[in-house]
């Protein structure tokens, strides 16, 4: 709407020029020599000035679509006037319509000038047939006067209108050039939400009204997400999108008004959103790669324990108070001999699973090497530590009486872990030196019997 109050506005200040370009020559021919009448030359300059005046005062933003209509009708005014008082010859004053078309071509869209065609042929032929000029009106000629005027109006019009057609285009693929550059430089993103997001803000950049983007189910992130407003029974252009030479979504872009209907645009957003969400799908796999390989170099294959790199680390989480504790199974060497070592290695695995089951979840439990085992038991008394130990000693025990295990454990008391670990394994090296299956802590003189 302002465009167009800004287009009519230029019009009748353009028109209002010509008028007062008009009256000053009137003016002037007042005082020429063989001006045939001074005093009209003047009355038409001052009606001329005057209705160039009129054009600038008259208020076009509430009637703009009377300014067409209200300059042809002054202008046919104006010439008849100019030619009545003899300012303009009757026999060339055609080219002034010819000005007026021209005018009307220039700011106004094609088939506008043809309504107006009663009004101008009357004011044209009026003084044509006042005039005494010897020959007969030739209708011929006022035909093809009027059709000159006409095709002069078209042809002005389209050209304008086709020029303005090409500038919107220009201006649309260089706004569509913009907002896709600024989604490919935004979607440097690992989350495919945040991907749907930034391209359907590209979509309503490009001057949709309504963004819907959906992903199939088996695709990365599957999702819907709409921005804008979607309105059922709009017009909607849908592309899809593509991952992997794979069509895994689409992305659709609504306008209930009309529209420079340009899929170009669309088409890059898709790609680009495609590209993004394959990016998002190759580092996903390559991150549960990554996981999966952390996971495995800090797991015992065996026992499926944290294994002892793992251990290290869970050391270094321990904190003042907590109790370290070190179990070995007890001459592991007669079991292998006696089951072999696919046997030794089934014994391992139960232990483990024997472990984990009797301690809590925030326990750590880890191969330590070999037959040996690390316990990190958190907020416990050493008494407390010894106490869960000799049950799942006896637990063990009856479950497998084949084998037995000694532990030794200490209490961490702040500074180096190391410490807390080397009296554990002192204590470990006295339960084995007095007799194996017991637990001994670091801080008693005399190792406790399981039993």
């Amino acid at each position: 709407m302002d465009g167009a109050r800004a287009s009519i506005g230029a019009a009748t200040r353009q028109a209002a020029a010509l008028f007062a370009v008009c009256g000053a020559m009137g003016l002037l021919a007042a005082v020429a020599p063989g001006t045939p009448s001074p005093t009209g030359a003047v009355a038409v300059g001052l009606v001329d000035l005057a209705l160039a005046g009129l054009l600038l005062v008259l208020p076009w933003h509430r009637r703009p679509a009377a300014a067409p209509a209200v300059v042809v009708t002054s202008a046919c005014t104006a010439i008849g006037l100019s030619s009545a008082v003899g300012l303009v010859p009757v026999r060339s004053y055609g080219v002034l319509y010819v000005l007026v078309f021209a005018w009307l071509g220039a700011h106004f869209p094609p088939r506008t000038a043809l309504p107006y065609l009663p009004v101008v042929v009357p004011a044209y032929v009026l003084p044509l047939a006042l005039v005494d000029l010897g020959p007969p009106l030739d209708w011929r000629a006022v035909a093809l006067c009027m059709v000159t005027c006409v095709l002069v109006a078209e042809t002005i019009a389209r050209n304008r209108q086709r020029v303005l057609l090409e500038r919107t285009r220009a201006d649309g693929a260089a706004a569509a050039f913009r907002a896709v550059a600024h989604t490919s430089a935004a979607l440097q993103r690992l989350d495919p939400g945040e991907v749907l997001d930034v391209v359907t803000s590209g979509v309503l950049a490009l001057g949709y009204d309504g963004a819907f983007l959906a992903l199939a189910e088996d695709a990365p992130g599957a999702q819907r997400h709409v921005q804008g407003t979607v309105v059922a029974g709009a017009r909607e252009s849908r592309v899809p999108i593509v991952v992997d030479g794979e069509e895994v979504g689409v992305l659709v872009a609504c306008h209930a008004s009309e529209h420079v209907d340009e899929v170009q645009p669309l088409e890059a957003l898709a790609a680009v959103a495609g590209a993004a969400l394959g990016n998002v799908e190759q580092f996903e796999r390559e991150k549960e790669r990554a996981q999966e390989h952390s996971r495995a170099a800090m797991t015992d294959a065996l026992t499926g324990l944290p294994n002892r790199r793992a251990a290290e680390l869970a050391l270094e989480r321990v904190h003042a108070g907590d109790v370290v504790a070190l179990i070995d199974l007890d001459h592991f060497g007669d079991v292998n001999e006696r089951l072999g070592h696919a046997g030794g290695d089934a014994v391992l695995e139960a232990i483990g699973s024997h472990l984990m089951a009797a301690l809590r979840e925030e326990d750590v439990v880890a191969r330590y090497g070999g037959e040996e085992f690390l316990l990190l038991l958190g907020h416990r008394t050493p008494e407390a530590a010894a106490s869960i130990l000799r049950r799942v000693a006896r637990s063990w025990r009856a479950t497998n009486p084949a084998t037995t295990f000694s532990a030794g454990l200490a209490q961490h008391h702040g500074g180096d872990v190391t410490d807390a670990l080397v009296r554990a394994d002192v204590a470990l090296y006295e339960a084995k030196r007095t007799g194996r299956d017991r637990c001994v802590t670091y801080t008693s003189e005399l190792a406790a019997p399981m039993h």
